[in-house]
Formats: C-alpha cells, sequence, structure tokens
C-alpha cells in the first residue's frame, strides 16, 4: 500500500457552500453564459452557467449536490425527484408546479425542468423550503450565503454492499464535495477563526476507503480527503437529528449504469409526525418544530396537567406525557421558583389557578372545541351568616394585606401561611358545608374534594361570622364567561388574532426578558379548522438555532395557517414530546422539570382527567 498521505496530495481546494432563504432577481431570457457562483465568500465558477428563464433562476443537480450539498436525486416513484438536504425531502416532477414536503402539497411560482438529462430546480422552489440567502444574480454571477459548521467526527461503517462515511457536523452547512480517481474530497463551510489549524491523518479498518486526512480549508472551513477504492461513483447526501453529511461507497459497480437513486433514508414517506422548520433570520438560522393534531376534525383532544398533582411540584414534559399516555405534549405556562403556575389552569372543570394580569388563555370547551382569549378572575364565595366575598387567587400564598385566597388539595394537605397569622379561614366539605371558622391564623387542614377560604385585611372580621353547618356557594369563574369551559391553560402574550400576527406583551405586562430579544419559545395555535398546532423553537445554540423574538414567532405561526396562537413559557423550558420522543433539543443541554404541560391525545376520551 503507498503512503497514506500520497493519494491525498492530488487534493483540489476549491471551496463552496451554503444554506439559508433564497431571493430571485434575474432577467428574463434563457441564458447559459459563464457564470460565477459565490458561496460564503468563495468564487466557484460555473461553466456552463445556469439557466434562466423568463426572470427564474435553475440549478441543476450536478451544480446543487457538488457544489451545495442539496442532493437532487430521482426516487423509485416514476418521474419523481428528491431535493434533500439536513432532513428536509422536497419531491418534485419535470413540468409540474406542484410539490410535497413532508407529506404535504404545495404549488411552486414554477415548475422544474429536464435539461440534458439533468433536473433543474428553480430558486424559488428551494427559497420556499430551504433556509438560503442569496444576493443576486446580477450580470453574471450569484451570491449565497449560509451557516458555518465545525466537523466533529468523521466515523467508518462497514456494510455488506457499501462502504459508509459519516461527517458529524455542528450545524447545516453547506458544503461542496467532487469524487477524482482514487480520492473524494469534501469541503465544510467553516468560520476561518474557529478551525483551531487542527490537522489528522487516520486509516480505517475497511480497505474499501482506507485512509482520511482532516485539515483547516484556505479560507475557512474544513477540508476532508478520503482515499478510496470503490469501482464506481459515491452516493453523497446529509441527515438531520444530528446533522450528518453521509458517504456511501458501493463495493461493485451497479449491474446497470445509470444516475444513483435515492437511498431508503430519503424515500418518499412520512417518516414522522411533527415538522422541522428551518428558518433565516438576520441573526442565523431559527430551528422549529411542529405536530398538528386534528382536534377540529374530531380525531384528538387536548387539555392541561399538573407537574406531580400539585401547584408545588414540577416534573419533565416527557415524564407528564407518559404519565398520561398522551401522544404529544409541550411544556405549558410560566411559573414561580417553587413550581407555582402563574397563569389560569383549569384540568376537567377543576380550578387548579387564577388568571392574572387579563393575560391570553387557551381554553377547552365541553364540546371539544378550543378557543383564547383574555380573561380576568371573576369569582365568589357566599357565607351564611357572612354574606359573599370575591375571591382574588387560588392556591397561592398571601400576596397583600387584602386578600382572599382560596386553597384546594392541589395546594397540599393544610394551609399554614406564616405570612398572615391574622387570616381568618374556613373549612368547607367537599358537599360546600361549612365545618371550621379559625379567626386566629391557625393552619387548617384541607379536605379531600374540599376547600380552605384564608382572609386577610377588613375583610377577615366578617368571614368570621360564617355559621359553621351552613352550605356555602363557591361560583368560578372569568369575566368575559367561559360557559362549558372544562380546560384552561394561561400563558401569553397573544401572538396571532383572526389569522394576523398580533403580540400583546405591553398590554399583557410582560417583563423584557420575555418580551424582548431572541429566545427558545415555545407556543400553541389553532388552525382555522380547529386543529391545534404544538411549536417548539429552539434557541441559544450557536451553529444550530439563534431562537425567535415573539414578532418573527407571531409571522410564523400566522403562516402555519393559525387563526390565533399564543406565547407559552420558553428559554430552558422549551420542550416538544411526540410518540414518546424528545423532539426538540432544549437550550439547558436536557429536559427542564417545569410545572406543567399542554398534552395532546389522538382518540378522543372524554374520561381522560387531568394528572
Amino acid at each position: 500500500m503507498e503512503p497514506m498521505n500520497a493519494p491525498l496530495r492530488r487534493r483540489n481546494r476549491r471551496s463552496t457552500l451554503v444554506s439559508a432563504v433564497w431571493a430571485v432577481l434575474v432577467g428574463a431570457t434563457v441564458s447559459a453564459a459563464p457564470f460565477s457562483l459565490l458561496v460564503n465568500g468563495q468564487p466557484t465558477p460555473l461553466d456552463p452557467g445556469p439557466l434562466i428563464v423568463d426572470g427564474e433562476v435553475y440549478l441543476s443537480a450536478d451544480v446543487l449536490s457538488h457544489k451545495l450539498g442539496i442532493a437532487v436525486l430521482p426516487t423509485k416513484l416514476t418521474g419523481m425527484w428528491v431535493v434533500s438536504a439536513y432532513g428536509t425531502h422536497v419531491y418534485i416532477r419535470a413540468n409540474t408546479t406542484r410539490y410535497i414536503r413532508d407529506g404535504v402539497e404545495s404549488e411552486a411560482a414554477h415548475a422544474p425542468l429536464m435539461q440534458g438529462g439533468q433536473m433543474q430546480v428553480p430558486v424559488s422552489t428551494l427559497a420556499a423550503n430551504f433556509p438560503l440567502q442569496a444576493k443576486g444574480p446580477f450580470a453574471a454571477s450569484l451570491e449565497l450565503t449560509g451557516p458555518n459548521a465545525t466537523v466533529q467526527a468523521v466515523r467508518q461503517g462497514p456494510h455488506p454492499d457499501y462502504v459508509r462515511i459519516v461527517l458529524d457536523v455542528s450545524a447545516p452547512a453547506p458544503f461542496y464535495w467532487e469524487q477524482s480517481g482514487d480520492q473524494l474530497t469534501v469541503l465544510v463551510s467553516g468560520d476561518p477563526g474557529a478551525t483551531g489549524g487542527l490537522f489528522q491523518a487516520e486509516g480505517f479498518a475497511d480497505p474499501l476507503v482506507p485512509e482520511m486526512v482532516q485539515e483547516p480549508a484556505a479560507g475557512g472551513g474544513t477540508s476532508i480527503v478520503l482515499a478510496h477504492r470503490c469501482p464506481t461513483n459515491a452516493l453523497v447526501f446529509t441527515l438531520a437529528d444530528p446533522y450528518r453529511i453521509v458517504i456511501d461507497f458501493p463495493r461493485r459497480p451497479p449491474e446497470q449504469p445509470g444516475p444513483p437513486q435515492a437511498p431508503e433514508d430519503l424515500e418518499y414517506r412520512k417518516e414522522r409526525p411533527w415538522v422541522v422548520h428551518r428558518l433565516m433570520t438576520d441573526r442565523g438560522l431559527a430551528v422549529a418544530y411542529s405536530v398538528r393534531l386534528p382536534v377540529g376534525q374530531g380525531g384528538a383532544q387536548v387539555r392541561p396537567a399538573l407537574a406531580n398533582g400539585s401547584v408545588l411540584g414540577k416534573a419533565s414534559v416527557s415524564a407528564m406525557v407518559a404519565g398520561a399516555k398522551a401522544f404529544a405534549g409541550i411544556n405549558g405556562g410560566f411559573y414561580a421558583v417553587g413550581g407555582g403556575p402563574l397563569g389560569m389552569l383549569v384540568i376537567d372543570g377543576e380550578w387548579v389557578k387564577e388568571p392574572i394580569l387579563g393575560r391570553t388563555a387557551l381554553g377547552v370547551m365541553q364540546s371539544g372545541s378550543v378557543q383564547m382569549g383574555n380573561v380576568r378572575f371573576a369569582s365568589t364565595v357566599t357565607l351564611p351568616g357572612a354574606g359573599t366575598f370575591a375571591v382574588n387567587a387560588l392556591n397561592t400564598g398571601h400576596t397583600t394585606g387584602d386578600q382572599a385566597v382560596l386553597y384546594t388539595r392541589r395546594w397540599g394537605a393544610s394551609v399554614a401561611d406564616k405570612g398572615a397569622t391574622t387570616a381568618t379561614r374556613v373549612m368547607l366539605s367537599a358537599a360546600k358545608e361549612i365545618l371550621v371558622v379559625n379567626a386566629k391564623g391557625d393552619a387548617m387542614t384541607i379536605p379531600e374534594g374540599g376547600w380552605v377560604l384564608s382572609v386577610v385585611g377588613p375583610r377577615a372580621a366578617s368571614v368570621a361570622k360564617a355559621t359553621v353547618g351552613g352550605i356555602a356557594a363557591v361560583n368560578l369563574g372569568t369575566d368575559p364567561a367561559w360557559p362549558g369551559l372544562r380546560h384552561a391553560l394561561g400563558g401569553g402574550p397573544r401572538l396571532v388574532a383572526n389569522g394576523r400576527p398580533y403580540v400583546t406583551s405591553s398590554t399583557e405586562h410582560f417583563r423584557a426578558d420575555i418580551a424582548v430579544g431572541a429566545a427558545p419559545r415555545t407556543a400553541v395555535g389553532v388552525l382555522a379548522n380547529g386543529d391545534v398546532l404544538l411549536v417548539a423553537v429552539d434557541g441559544r445554540q450557536a451553529g444550530y438555532s439563534v431562537g425567535m423574538t415573539l414578532g418573527e414567532l407571531a409571522q410564523f405561526l400566522a403562516k402555519q395557517g393559525c387563526r390565533d396562537a399564543m406565547n407559552l413559557d420558553g428559554g430552558g423550558s422549551t420542550t416538544l414530546v411526540v410518540d414518546g420522543r424528545l423532539v426538540n433539543r432544549p437550550s439547558d443541554g436536557r429536559s427542564r422539570s417545569v410545572s406543567n404541560a399542554l398534552l395532546g391525545f389522538l382518540v378522543p376520551d372524554k374520561s381522560v382527567a387531568g394528572k
């Protein structure tokens, strides 16, 4: 065997790469003149140039694959090709504007074309589906920019029919690749200052691909050169979750020579019940995940869950989803450091927490329909011998000097608020009978299914006159009223109203740490047909996802067809679990324990109660 570096010195140092939202500004006639493609600042001459027809630019399968790392391959379905990059698969046919992405059919502005036996893909179709940015084309050039990445590992996996080389990368970066003779070169786009000058040479166990050299590429990024003894062309494609560049070297030539065909990884089928969205912002790439629940079609229902059944408990979303045997779940509303929910929470008709500050809440009616609104707490307790009193809060310690708080077993076994030693407390049975009246602020047991009313301030003396043995009236509700309410979850601010972005962070009194800036975000939307969309946006992870502002999230949800949408707790709490799997990448590096969650059930079950 010749020395390791001998076949590698002949590598080509050309670099190019790519990724983000594309724009199209070009001439109006057919063109095939020499053309310069600039990818992340690196020139990549194209000769002949791309096809330009009536103002639309078309990039060939070869250009997309070799210059940008976007695979364009025929599938086993006659006439259908797949355009694929990092987990996004778009299925197209020549001369038709209809295409399919993740099982959903859409309409393109221009149809793909077949020319010279190659699929020519319109840039506008790429713009609608992949996170790529472009300037131009102008007279004879097109500038593309996209995220950078580091190569985290290079792995070899022998198979009976091929050898697979996997490059683990930190972000969905564009890359250039070329197979020439007995070597294959890959140049991955990267920050020139972040490569660290890494140089390494490594031998592999399988003799079909025995050697690899990795080093910084000129102009930034990483160069990988693979020596091989493959008798035919390699197949190069990408995968997501995590991001990978995959190179398959067949052990023998195909029986009938022809273009490589899409591997099973890319074949058209609905592989997952959630959708991955990659959107380019001014700060970089934002990655979001969504799952649609057919509530409006009667095929699902949603309801909130409370961690460990207590307002002071916390648990992971995965644990709450598993405990309730739900299909999907996201983290719910905001909560205090101790775990208490900060906003409305009603589970199976049981009031757990009151709405606050008139913020947006999600309501699920007895019929199963879902609605959103800004509601305030409008509740009273009537005590024989004492009168009627407005209730200010549920299951929380006293926070003001004039307050009536109602407690249930969601709080715990008893009430013993040391900050309200002069409270008058009234114990009510599940049948609302007044069992005990205590005006000394003593600790009081909360009966199973019953309540304790604790009052401080001027009203305490009147409450002390309540008649033991009398039957109280407890009326819990909202203003405006929500008749037939079964479940409710508070959050905010509102993001979409009547199908249009409508962010209410100011009127709902949210602090700047929530209202301003980009962050991981969680949201729930209601579509025009009543279906529910659960959304998690990852953030605070350089090279992967920068998060979204509330305005960006509102625009995104409106484009997804939401009639109404609201924000939920975000940051490190942002979590989406679907079909038993943690879908997103929480910014803490692991799932955070939270106070509550919103769960989705694919099979409606009216008996499902909160836990």
